[in-house]
């Protein structure tokens, strides 16, 4: 999916906010269009947002990768919020990250009753719940 930039959204606010003061004919904006750069004027309708600038966006994920991701992102997440030295969060560690979803579910992945819970144990819990990062069908 195309989206704007926020320096060009910025650009296109300013515009607008001008054109309040003034003829809308007098703005314009200049935006990439397939390696070449058009000027848009304030009114203009676009048939589709401009294309990302070169370099800024990214294939959508899909299958294994996505999964791979969101593993991924999960283990950053988890990391961040669990002790450095023994890599074990408690309940206290998750809901002062904002881990909401563990701090709510932690006694159902703290099967041992430890207090602490490893990433192995969270992804064991997921795994058990069928979370979509774990559903090869999807």
């Amino acid at each position: 999916m195309k989206s704007l930039h926020a320096p060009a959204i910025m650009a296109i606010v300013a515009a607008v906010m001008c054109v309040s003061s003034s003829s809308a004919a007098e703005y314009a904006l200049l935006v990439p269009d397939a390696g070449a750069a058009r000027l848009i004027k304030v009114g203009d309708m676009l048939p589709k947002p401009p294309p990302d600038e070169p370099g800024t966006s990214r294939p959508e994920l899909h299958g294994q990768a996505l999964r791979n991701q969101a593993i991924g992102n999960l283990k950053k997440r988890f990391d961040a919020a669990a002790d450095p030295s023994t890599h074990l969060l408690s309940l206290a560690d998750a809901k002062a990250a904002g881990f909401g979803y563990v701090a709510d579910h932690f006694k159902e992945i703290d099967r041992n009753g430890s207090g602490y819970i490893s990433f192995a144990d969270l992804v064991l819990y997921l795994k058990s719940r069928k979370g979509p990062a774990f559903n090869k069908d999807s």
